[in-house]
């Protein structure tokens, strides 16, 4: 019996005599921008952009092609891509809502997704920027309460196709709490695992997504622990010995860290199999004093992301960002970038977003979205 993607690919290959695979191997590697124009060339083309197989193989090679990212950054009360393989200037985008006197702070990029959190913690806000789609997820948490975020994280489980976020707080007791909020259930829900203390901090610590699970460093013992989005499970990730990490990130499903030794020599180590401690490989290390000629007495430098065999560098001192090529120990600067303190690698998508969903629930039991309609009807309409 066919499936009804075999059935779909089967008739575009016969509306338009081109073999289904060839098709879609080409549509895959396409700029967002140009398949949402292609929609509207025939019906068989807006079934296979939109079929989720293709959106997912779309996403794919998104990520696994360097050349297509970007840095994505606020700056102004706006948001701006940067494309690290090119000098253009950055591209500014505008929210898709109206902040008035709030602040929103940039949670994530993941699969062309970006996250959002309002000031005062009672709002994020999931963003496709290539497809103008957003919704507004309530967090549950009021303004006027006690209860205080320590960990916030938005993050991929392959197992169900799902984008997770996941938000940690102190509530009343003190005790600490994990709520879960699902983009394709667009529900919210507790987690009835605990916390660990260690993760109590006053910076709402954003964690890094890799292998199905986000991740985060402890305040002061840097050590490295993680939340397994499809069990919901926390456990510790093994470290390199004698290895304290200053930067935690992720590139092409590798989880990776970066140590500074006599703050001018930086060392990246990376894990080639997620959870053996002994496939830690120290792949690069750079000396600061050949990218920078000036003396590095008081200078400070902020690493944002790996990305191939280059390094994105945020120089403290000057408020630039730079790109060290290790292979070729060249420096690139970047104009137009200054006043950065925290960006995220962008690559886009058509990854469809559902309408936005309710508060998250009070105990462990799951919320449905329209819950609060329902409670009107039941005590206001007879």
């Amino acid at each position: 019996m066919q499936t009804p993607s075999r059935k779909k690919k089967q008739a575009i290959s016969s509306a338009h005599g081109v073999p289904s695979d060839l098709t879609e191997g080409i549509l895959s590697i396409l700029p967002v921008k140009s398949l949402l124009r292609f929609r509207c060339v025939s019906k068989p083309w807006c079934i296979q952009i939109d079929d989720p197989h293709f959106i997912l193989l779309h996403a794919k090679k998104s990520c696994e092609n360097v050349s297509d990212f970007s840095l994505i950054y606020q700056k102004n009360r706006a948001l701006y891509l940067s494309c690290l393989m090119s000098s253009n200037n950055p591209e500014k985008h505008e929210y898709p809502f109206k902040l008035g006197r709030r602040y929103a702070r940039l949670v994530g990029s993941l699969n062309g997704l970006v996250c959002l959190l309002y000031t005062g913690d009672t709002h994020f806000v999931v963003w496709n920027i290539s497809t103008r789609k957003y919704n507004s997820v309530r967090s549950g948490l009021s303004s006027c309460t006690n209860s205080k975020i320590c960990l916030i994280g938005f993050g991929y489980e392959s197992i169900n196709d799902d984008y997770k976020l996941v938000m940690v707080f102190v509530d009343r007791g003190p005790r600490i709490v994990c709520d879960v909020y699902s983009l394709k259930t667009n529900t919210w829900r507790r987690s009835p695992t605990q916390a660990p203390s260690s993760c109590i901090s006053n910076k709402k610590d954003v964690g890094i997504c890799c292998n199905d699970a986000l991740h985060w460093m402890t305040p002061i013992a840097r050590t490295v622990f993680a939340f397994a989005l499809a069990t919901e499970q926390w456990q510790d990730v093994p470290l390199p010995d004698n290895v304290r990490p200053t930067h935690l990130g992720s590139l092409k499903g590798c989880l990776y860290l970066i140590t500074r030794y006599q703050t001018c020599n930086i060392d990246v180590w990376v894990m080639k199999v997620y959870g053996v401690k002994d496939s830690w490989t120290k792949s690069v290390s750079v000396s600061l004093e050949t990218i920078s000629q000036q003396p590095l007495r008081f200078r400070y430098y902020l690493i944002y992301a790996i990305i191939g065999d280059k390094i994105l560098i945020k120089d403290g001192l000057l408020d630039t960002v730079i790109l060290y090529d290790t292979k070729n120990k060249s420096v690139e600067h970047f104009d137009g970038i200054d006043g950065l303190w925290e960006g995220f690698l962008y690559s886009e998508s058509l990854v469809p977003l559902p309408p936005a969903a309710a508060a998250p629930p009070t105990n462990s039991m799951v919320m449905e979205p329209n819950w609060w309609m329902k409670s009107v009807k039941e005590h206001f309409v007879p």
